[in-house]
């Protein structure tokens, strides 16, 4: 677990996460699940702390431990977390993917404009060498509510009470 501390809204935390196991299973061979995630994650810190990044709220960074055996890292994190401190958690984003990039998110209908609005300035910049399609960042209503179930770290937290994203990979 490592973080950059907030400024003015630095009790407010926003984590960024993968897990750090991995097996040779069905739809999850070695390090595609999740050596991807863990590494694109921490490409994500050392690029804000090259930058000098001083984000108005705290970003936490965790791998976590156990997904493959049932969330239990994420499960246990979020079990011991006391009400008043998954409260201050804005929300917890999961990269557990593979190797594609990462093409959206589903959230519920309250929250798809705020997604939709901090993704927009990163849309058309990148393009498929392949095809030259835009590689944008597209975001889903899942409805009222943000989905109980999953099979990721993100399903941790939604069980808890805390906002969880899983990056949906594409291409």
């Amino acid at each position: 677990i490592a973080e950059i501390p907030g400024t003015d809204l630095a009790d407010e935390v926003v984590i960024i996460s993968a897990h750090f196991d991995s097996w040779n299973g069905p739809g999850s061979m070695g390090t595609t699940d999740n050596g991807t995630g863990s590494a694109v994650m921490l490409e994500a810190a050392r690029i804000l702390m090259a930058a000098e990044a001083r984000p108005r709220r705290t970003i936490r960074m965790i791998l976590w431990s156990g997904e493959e055996q049932g969330l239990l890292g994420a499960r246990a994190y979020v079990q011991s977390l006391p009400q008043e401190e998954r409260d201050r958690i804005s929300a917890c984003f999961v990269d557990d993917g593979g190797t594609n990039y990462q093409g959206g998110l589903s959230a519920p209908d309250i929250m798809t404009d705020y997604l939709a609005a901090a993704t927009a300035p990163v849309n058309n910049l990148f393009h498929d060498s392949a095809d030259g399609k835009p590689l944008n960042v597209n975001i889903h209503s899942t409805g009222a509510v943000i989905p109980a179930g999953g099979s990721s770290d993100h399903a941790a937290f939604n069980a808890g009470g805390i906002p969880g994203f899983f990056w949906e990979e594409v291409g």
